[in-house]
């Protein structure tokens, strides 16, 4: 069988890592696949399962202990092909000449690339998978890649791994049972990802809505519990006085349960080159509010949800409002999202063109 090298730099739960971890439990099928790890996560286990796994560390050409990058060297001496998930992952092949074709799959947006390397030296042909639209716009005018070098391959919801657990949480009003509207957002809290935007539409909404009884609750699932990025933004809820409207649950390995309570689901994102969660909320039949600012706008059209101008978070306010007093509204969006991801955004036909991309550069 043909090796092909696999890389990532991480194996957090978050969009690239999931797609990357359905893609080799396929493409094991068809070549001999090897991954490359920039660091360890959540997801370690399931690749390790998956394919033979390499954890290079940060400065793997430094140390005492040589053997990771002895290894790393020889599996890209057999390659066939090398198959970069995010240009992220290319910092894992510095001061490495291929021999083979690469694939980069490009998951980033411009500020994802900003002092990234793009291109790679390769004896081979580098080509590259866009997952939208706008991050192939993006490489073809931002950093001179030939069009003929760019096939866009959207992603796909992951899989769902049949039924939520019981137990989770509900998020109706403690001690009262009575369940408020639910706006809510899924995401890790790095910056691009914009959670202070998600606080700033929370205090917009609040102040539009002023003592209406139906004032909704606004939820963010997602980040580490008590790391930095969450006491800054703990903080930043308590200096607007909005603590009782607005929660934050740390990551959780499946977030339907909470998709299922939300009315609305929105991104505030500052970009996001085609996020999958908008797919997950899609799949639960919910309506998706979301910024003109990466290729979530190519899935959610005009029929699916709101697209909104971006960072404009009174224009959001105004949208998501509109939506929690349209039952209606909300349900017609919603079951035009469910049958086109379930029809268009499908795991196995995604996976399928990715496995047929690799066999096309080999």
């Amino acid at each position: 069988m043909r090796l092909v090298v696999f890389l990532s730099h991480t194996a957090s739960r978050t969009g690239a890592p999931l797609i990357l971890l359905h893609l080799l439990r396929a493409a094991r099928t068809r070549f001999d696949c090897r991954l490359v790890l920039g660091e360890d996560g959540p997801l370690g286990s399931s690749f390790r399962a998956a394919v033979p796994t390499l954890v290079l560390p940060a400065h793997h050409d430094d140390g005492p202990d040589a053997r990771p990058r002895k290894t790393l060297l020889a599996w890209l001496d057999r390659a066939s092909l090398v198959y970069a998930n995010s240009a992220f992952s290319h910092d894992l092949l510095k001061g490495v000449s291929l021999k083979c074709p690469l694939l980069s799959h490009v998951h980033e947006l411009e500020m994802g690339l900003a002092n990234r390397t793009v291109r790679v030296p390769c004896a081979g042909e580098q080509r590259f998978i866009a997952v939208s639209e706008a991050v192939r716009s993006n490489l073809i005018h931002q950093h001179a890649i030939s069009p003929q070098a760019v096939t866009v391959s959207y992603g796909f919801a992951p899989p769902a791994s049949g039924e939520p657990g019981p137990g989770v949480e509900s998020l109706a009003l403690a001690g009262t049972g009575r369940r408020p509207h639910i706006v809510g957002s899924i995401g890790t809290l790095w910056p691009y990802k914009g959670p202070d935007l998600f606080v700033a539409l929370c205090q917009q909404v609040l102040a539009d809505l002023g003592a209406d009884p139906a004032t909704p609750r606004f939820v963010w699932v997602g980040g580490a519990h008590e790391g930095p990025e969450w006491q800054k933004l703990s903080a930043l809820i308590r200096d607007a006085g909005i603590s009782g409207s607005i929660r934050l649950i740390p990551e959780v390995a499946d977030v339907r349960p909470f998709l299922r309570q939300f009315d609305v689901f929105v991104s505030t994102a500052r970009e996001d080159p085609f996020p999958l969660v908008v797919l997950e909320a899609a799949r639960e039949g919910k309506p998706i509010v979301t910024f003109d600012s990466g290729g979530a706008v190519e899935f959610v059209g005009s029929t699916a949800g709101v697209v909104v101008h971006r960072y404009d978070i009174p224009q959001m306010s105004r949208q998501v409002t509109a939506l929690l007093r349209d039952p209606g509204r909300r349900a017609r969006y919603g079951a035009v999202a469910m049958a086109r991801v379930r029809s268009r955004f499908g795991a196995e036909a995604g996976v399928a063109r990715l496995v047929q991309l690799i066999d096309d550069l080999m």
